[in-house]
């Protein structure tokens, strides 16, 4: 998406772009997570090793990791 000049408002279409926020490339799509990735969703959890700073929340209960969850976007 070509960035608009400053002070000119983006077209009606770029706006539009901005906050889709689903992108693709030939190798690569980047988008929401869906109900059907929650087997790739829950081993990822599963595995996640410890954190390694204060940033890192680390991994989330076993408990916690449902279909609810993963709805929420929190994890």
């Amino acid at each position: 998406m070509p960035a608009s000049k400053p002070g000119m408002p983006m077209s009606k279409k770029s706006i539009i772009e901005a906050t889709s926020l689903t992108r693709q490339t030939s190798r690569l799509e980047l988008r929401p997570l869906a109900l059907s990735d929650y087997r790739a969703w829950l081993q990822a959890h599963r595995t996640m090793e410890p954190p390694k700073s204060a940033f890192d929340p680390g991994p989330i209960s076993e408990e916690k990791l449902n279909h609810a969850r993963l709805r929420q976007g929190t994890g």
